[in-house]
């Protein structure tokens, strides 16, 4: 079994986890050795004596060895653990765990099946979708790292793919459903792109949703499903941003979310897929149930997660780690970066298409939860790229003060500038088809709203769709209060499902409340 490495900020001693398997992490000292072999491989490098990316580490690896050994050792740190534990001894470096007998294990060098394959792992239900809270992160230096996609654009000779699907802007009518499909594809072949989402996702259709709600047809898009083992909205995303990092080399991708983040736990499900480590800072929330379940996966998924009371506190965390030469690529608060909404782009030219080829009629109205904005900004330009005149219904679940709407305009502009050269950017204003709709926040970010509990039974009992209050619930919220108002008149719905509905599997482990630190401990529900 893997344990994650829950890490309090202001401790650093490392310690030992009961009942867990502790293995060897690669040192990431700079000069030490180290590094994911398996990146230089995955990236077109040499197999046999290449370089590590980071500043004087050299290893040598088998060829065709392309697999990370997913055994993580288990590290919490924190001044809690150790008077709860007192037989812990510390390890010495950060990559040795010592156990209470006085062996120091070591790295299984095997290669592990279940690090080759996609977006591998598992999830039970967790709330999705466009990001948490956005001042867990501070607003940082963006040029300290920068992705090469993002500042470079495209590839060339994809970039004069798209330029010739999309030579003209023509009415959905003129447009073909291959076309449009042309189009993603180009995009996905412009840029670092990995696949981890099972697409295209359903578009199903509920007549007795649209009865209810006085629509002349209502419809789900389920991303709830995008993934085999893993759903949700995220993994349209993580398809260009972990690309991005295996290009790069890097050996672990560092993200931001609150203790029961989605946006964190999905990144850590397609890291490892990828043979990637997973690094999460995050900060306290209210507590909701599905924070223990979180923990538990990533306890099993190897996730090491820092706890930051503040936003000084991810600040430091996030210098430090950055300052790891070629060790960690930076995924940012629900993967909301222009190259990440790339995602979304592709997810609006891939509903095109199904409206081609007859799976559905065009939408008039698409809701959604709103948090981090990238599905939304997303969608907004892939639709306007696709010639549908479709409105987007975007129902905010942070506040403005961690989320600005001049933020998420500035993010909106770097995404047409991404894209700008290389296909007809729309004549119409960045988000002038969205609509962002602030009064289904209730009290803040993941606490519960009467009227998304009222959205979340009345979609189980008209769908079958199970949602949660924290993302999905307010989007939904939306939609039925617009029904009830008679807006939905002759119009065809879209309900996008950003939430993950894959169970999680038996045989979790067991998540040892003492031994956490105080900030995700203060995030989980009492028992």
């Amino acid at each position: 079994m893997v344990g994650a490495a829950f890490v309090g900020h202001a401790g650093r001693q490392s310690v030992v986890v009961p009942n867990l398997r502790f293995l060897h992490h690669a040192r990431t000292r700079r000069g030490g050795r180290g590094g994911n072999p398996g990146l230089q491989a995955r990236a077109g490098r040499r197999t046999r004596g290449c370089r590590a990316r980071h500043r004087g580490a050299r290893v040598r690896v088998r060829p065709g060895n392309r697999g990370l050994d997913r055994h993580r050792a288990c590290r919490i740190t924190g001044s809690g653990y150790r008077a709860a534990n007192p037989g812990a001894q510390s390890g010495g470096y950060a990559g040795h765990v010592r156990p209470a007998d006085g062996r120091v294990r070591t790295r299984d060098r095997s290669r592990v099946a279940e690090g080759q394959a996609g977006a591998g792992g598992h999830d039970g239900a967790h709330s999705a979708g466009d990001g948490g809270p956005a001042d867990l992160l501070p607003r940082p230096d963006r040029s300290h790292r920068r992705s090469r996609a993002a500042e470079h654009g495209p590839r060339p000779a994809a970039a004069a793919s798209i330029r010739l699907l999309l030579a003209q802007a023509e009415p959905i009518e003129l447009i073909s459903a291959s076309r449009v499909r042309a189009c993603g594809e180009a995009i996905r072949q412009g840029f670092p792109w990995r696949a981890l989402a099972d697409t295209p996702t359903p578009v199903d259709r509920h007549d007795s949703l649209a009865d209810e709600l006085g629509a002349r047809s209502a419809w789900i898009k389920r991303d709830d499903i995008s993934g085999a083992k893993y759903g949700g909205n995220k993994l349209r995303k993580l398809e260009f941003l972990l690309a991005d990092a295996l290009e790069g080399g890097y050996r672990g991708v560092l993200t931001y979310g609150a203790v029961g983040s989605n946006h964190v736990l999905s990144t850590a499900h397609a890291a490892r897929g990828l043979g990637l480590e997973c690094c999460g800072i995050v900060r306290p929330q209210p507590p909701t149930p599905y924070v223990e379940e979180t923990l538990r996966c990533h306890l099993l998924l190897g996730t090491r997660l820092i706890a930051a009371a503040d936003r000084e506190a991810t600040a430091r965390e996030r210098e430090r780690l950055l300052a790891e030469e070629g060790a960690w690529y930076e995924v940012p608060l629900g993967g909301s970066s222009v190259l990440g909404c790339l995602g979304y782009v592709c997810g609006a030219l891939e509903l095109a298409g199904q409206v081609k080829a007859g799976e559905c009629p065009a939408p008039d109205l698409i809701y959604l939860p709103c948090g981090s904005s990238g599905s939304t900004l997303g969608l907004d330009l892939g639709l306007a790229l696709a010639g549908l005149s479709t409105r987007i219904v975007a129902a905010r679940v942070v506040s403005d003060n961690m989320m600005s709407m001049s933020r998420i305009r500035s993010l909106a502009g770097q995404l047409r500038q991404l894209l700008d050269g290389i296909c007809p950017l729309p004549e119409d204003e960045p988000l002038s088809r969205v609509e962002f709709r602030t009064e289904f926040l209730g009290s803040g970010y993941a606490l519960p709203t009467d009227e998304a509990l009222a959205a979340i039974e009345f979609m189980k009992r008209e769908t079958n769709t199970h949602l949660e209050y924290t993302y999905s619930g307010k989007g939904a919220a939306a939609m039925l209060s617009d029904g009830r108002n008679g807006r939905h008149k002759d119009r065809n719905l879209l309900f996008w499902n950003t939430y993950n509905s894959r169970p999680a599997p038996a045989g979790l482990p067991t998540l040892n409340r003492e031994a956490l630190p105080e900030v995700i401990r203060a995030s989980l529900p009492p028992t």
